[in-house]
């Protein structure tokens, strides 16, 4: 139901011409953009105003034009039983404060939620802190200011309300009629944050389940030609870019609650300036500062606030045993809506500069993991100095396993999704490298047994962090920031050995500029910039920074930037990327100093491009015979010089590979092809660089053993392809002969249903394979590995080579740290051979006894043996099958 007044309607105040069947304010574009996303919603109300208009929506609402706040009061309860509403939209206060300007009192306003609630206390209302008037009126902002102090305590009273921003929404020197009513771009900008607001609260609807249509070619992976940049299916280079701000996948304000933030203005920004990367910030504590004074207040978060009881800031404790399902609705959310505009989603996972920087006490009263936060008796400080830098150790396995859950739970809910990046935790200090490390490796080793596969990234270890901690990781992207001062004035090349998103937030948060962004372009950077984009407090951002990003990004796609690298011994300026004799683009920071750019003989176009307007200035050609060409920009101000030789040498598109690796059971057949007709194409098989001198191509091909293929496409007159890659694992089955023992973790190959059933993803023990049997390593007399976690109903398989038919005894090793009976049966090609072999042991998960079958007949031959687990809660380190000792 939108409720309100004249701007619920939608008018345009006193000198609005049309009819009311034309009036439709904000409604008709929220209405549209919900239909658009898949949401059947029905909007409700006694009032129709819109109804002719294109095009057509639900004009049904309550906005009453005229109406002060008690008169909303009195009626709403008579509305609400003619049109039951499960949401009510509410701006309210407009009038009041015109006529009484001085009352900024929100009494009459509570009166209205004091009626929804009197009439059904489910419904979800999404309060406003109301639009200012033209010019601003600073009665209006203390009323928003009353406004949300009122509503923050209802809403830790257990009343359903979300608090949205319209206030900072609008422009009011472009989005106003007059003083009082927005014009289209303002009721548009207004129906943007209704959107925002209500896509956490609305059910998904069949149609949406489905993965989205996003722009893209697959998730990102490093290129292997240019490991500088990513790479999706196309093969060819991407460079990522663009602007991050800290409320953007958690609302965080210094109001509590925190407005709901314009996710869809912050993407129309990113695309004002033609940007292609976010880091999604993750926040940790619900309550912070910073000076002491002025609090920053952060929701949702990943678990629920159920209570019983209160949090150290006044509202329920978290239960950390259940997901807070809004939080990851929202992740999955914004990560689609950002990849329908072209735009990547780095998702960071964990922040360890609040626990660290922010002021006491909130640096840890305001964690989850606090003692006092939860209701399930966790507690991330056990040595009590307020400090929680133990919840990104390994330190406490409560802890680690409530961690790997909630990460696990992320990806489950984005892995469908191309555009999506991981990212561990903002500025954790050296005391995390251990947990970074692990968690890298749980999202690769989960991600694996998954449709997709996505890149993690580490940053900056703060303080004191080493950027060969970073490069030594199992990271795929890092950003560095131990060499502050030298990445700022003279980033130094990016040598590839990781992908490098220069990030501004670790050296020196707001520092940067445009001179810097090419500066770190030209030296095989990805460079990304923190900028506060309106939340308070921040510093101005650098308008310079935000628009070279988009210019740098528009050089990237214009140009073979995976045939390109950093080559500052080419220039005199030392800033450029080359490809010699075929492209280079030169930065000149310097304005008006003339620099040179070492040439191989031939014809070459240049192109003049100017930073400070954003236009390219001029264009020609110019002839090198060989050596150092002077060039000097035709502007003041710093230059962007690009240039490429002249009829330039088309490039051999890079092959693919089909199938494009993976582990395989048994020989798998492998097919090459270039899109480029007539191209030759080579391969190795040993990981080395294909050469037109390796074998040729002439044919699908077999894979019998594990292998690394290389492919590369050449043809006369055009320049050699990139190269593809992909890595074969062939695992094939091996029958165990009989007698013998028969490790649990050996079960055969071929995934769920064919080797084994499990009933939980992961491997939850992390060791030995990477699929869904959960195996670690055990103390067991001979080492080795066993396989525990066991559920019942859940199977090993098996295939045994039995020498001769008889009677064998078979004894299952195993162990549990559970009391109460536990029991498992072997079967042979499907018939149940032993029964029930039950055993009763509660001394601990690596506390091996044997539970043994005697007599049991067996087949000659090769068959297929399953151990079928039987109950709950134990683990199994073998089984060992002898003649039997009874006579037959």
């Amino acid at each position: 139901m939108p409720l309100g007044d004249s701007i619920t309607e939608g008018t345009y105040g006193n000198q609005d011409t049309r009819t009311e069947s034309y009036i439709t304010g904000y409604r008709q574009p929220l209405f549209l953009a919900l239909q658009s996303s898949n949401y059947n919603v029905d909007f409700v109300g006694s009032l129709i105003s819109g109804e002719l208009a294109t095009p057509l929506f639900d004009a049904d609402h309550e906005g009453h034009p005229g109406y002060f706040d008690e008169q909303i009061a009195s009626g709403i309860y008579d509305w609400l039983t003619a049109n039951p509403a499960d949401i009510v939209l509410l701006h309210i206060g407009t009038n009041d404060l015109y006529v009484y300007s001085g009352d900024t009192s929100t009494t009459d306003v509570e009166n209205i939620l004091n009626e929804i609630f009197r009439f059904n206390k489910n419904i979800t209302v999404v309060l406003a802190l109301i639009i200012n008037q033209s010019p601003p009126s600073s009665a209006v902002t203390q009323f928003n200011i009353n406004l949300a102090a009122m509503a923050g305590k209802r809403i830790a009273a257990g009343d359903k309300i979300v608090l949205v921003d319209m206030e900072h929404a609008l422009d009011y020197t472009t989005d106003m009629t007059e003083n009082l009513h927005p014009n289209d771009s303002g009721y548009d900008k207004m129906a943007r944050v209704w959107f925002n607001a209500l896509t956490p609260l609305l059910p998904v609807c069949p149609s949406s389940s489905q993965s989205p249509q996003i722009q893209g070619n697959g998730t990102l992976r490093v290129n292997p030609a240019n490991p500088r940049y990513f790479t999706d299916n196309t093969g060819k280079a991407i460079y990522l870019t663009g602007s991050h701000t800290w409320n953007n996948l958690q609302d965080q304000w210094t109001t509590d609650p925190p407005p709901a933030f314009d996710f869809t203005g912050y993407l129309d920004f990113l695309q004002k300036y033609n940007h292609n990367f976010i880091r999604g910030w993750h926040w940790e504590l619900t309550k912070d500062t910073y000076d002491g004074v002025t609090y920053d207040y952060t929701q949702p978060f990943p678990w629920p606030r159920t209570g019983p009881g209160l949090a150290l800031d006044g509202k329920p404790k978290f239960d950390l045993s259940q997901f807070n399902q809004d939080y990851f609705d929202r992740i999955r959310a914004r990560a689609i809506a950002a990849g329908q505009r072209g735009i990547y989603l780095s998702i960071m996972f964990f922040d360890g500069f609040g626990i660290q920087y922010s002021s006491a006490p909130w640096r840890w009263n305001g964690h989850p993991f606090n003692k006092y936060n939860n209701i399930n008796g966790i507690n991330g400080d056990p040595n009590n100095n307020g400090i929680g830098t133990e919840t990104q150790t390994l330190q406490i396995p409560a802890i680690t396993a409530l961690q790997d859950a909630y990460v696990k739970k992320v990806i489950d809910t984005v892995n469908d999704l191309d555009n999506v990046l991981y990212e561990i935790s903002n500025e954790s200090g050296t005391f995390s490298t251990d947990w970074q490390y692990h968690m890298i490796n749980l999202i690769k080793n989960y991600e694996s047994q998954l449709p997709k596969q996505h890149p993690v990234g580490m940053t900056s270890e703060y303080s004191g962090g080493l950027d060969s901690t970073l490069l030594s990781s199992p990271a795929d992207w890092i950003s560095p920031g131990q060499y502050v001062s030298t990445y700022q004035k003279n980033p130094p090349a990016a040598d590839g050995n990781k992908v490098i998103l220069l990030d501004t937030d670790h050296l020196g948060g707001h520092y940067g500029d445009g001179n810097w962004v090419w500066k770190s372009f030209t030296r095989g950077y990805n460079p990304i910039y923190m900028d506060s984009y309106g939340y308070p407090g921040g510093s101005l951002p650098d308008e310079s920074a935000r628009l070279n990003m988009g210019y740098t990004l528009q050089y990237a796609n214009k140009m073979n930037l995976e045939l390109m690298a950093p080559r500052g011994d080419l220039c005199s300026t030392s800033y450029c990327l080359a490809n010699p004799g075929t492209e280079y683009l030169v930065y000149q920071p310097s304005s008006l100093t003339p620099f040179s750019v070492n040439l191989p003989s031939g014809l070459y176009n240049y192109e003049w491009f100017d930073p400070s307007s954003g236009m390219v200035n001029s264009t020609g050609s110019v002839t090198s015979s060989g050596g150092n060409i002077i060039f000097s920009a035709p502007f003041t101000g710093y230059a962007v010089l690009y240039l490429s030789v002249k009829n330039q040498v088309p490039t051999v598109a890079t092959p693919t590979i089909t199938p494009n690796g993976g582990q395989f059971s048994s020989p798998v057949t492998v097919t090459l092809q270039t899109s480029t007709t007539g191209a030759a194409i080579t391969y190795t098989l040993d990981g080395t660089d294909p050469t037109q001198g390796s074998t040729t191509y002439t044919g699908p091909f077999t894979l019998s053993s594990s292998a690394t293929v290389k492919a590369k496409a050449f043809l006369t007159g055009y320049a050699g392809s990139g190269t593809a890659t992909a890595s074969f694992s062939i695992i094939q089955s091996t029958a165990y002969p009989i007698p013998g023992r028969i490790e649990a973790e050996d079960y055969k190959p071929g995934g769920e249903g064919v080797g084994y059933h499990d009933t939980t993803p992961g491997n939850s023990g992390g060791a030995y394979r990477n699929d869904n049997v959960d195996i670690e390593p055990t103390t067991d007399v001979g080492g080795g590995y066993d396989v525990g976690w066991i559920a019942t109903g859940e199977w090993l398989a098996f295939d045994v080579n039995i020498a001769q038919a008889g009677l064998y005894d078979i004894t299952a090793r195993v162990a549990s740290a559970v009391s109460g009976t536990k029991s498992l049966h072997i079967t042979i090609d499907g018939q149940n051979v032993t029964g029930s072999m039950s055993f009763t042991t509660s001394s601990g998960w690596q506390s091996w006894t044997n539970v043994t079958k005697q007599g049991v007949n067996l087949p000659a031959g090769i068959h297929e043996l399953r151990i079928y687990m039987d109950a709950n809660s134990f683990n199994v380190n073998y089984i060992n099958i002898v003649p039997s000792s009874r006579s037959s």
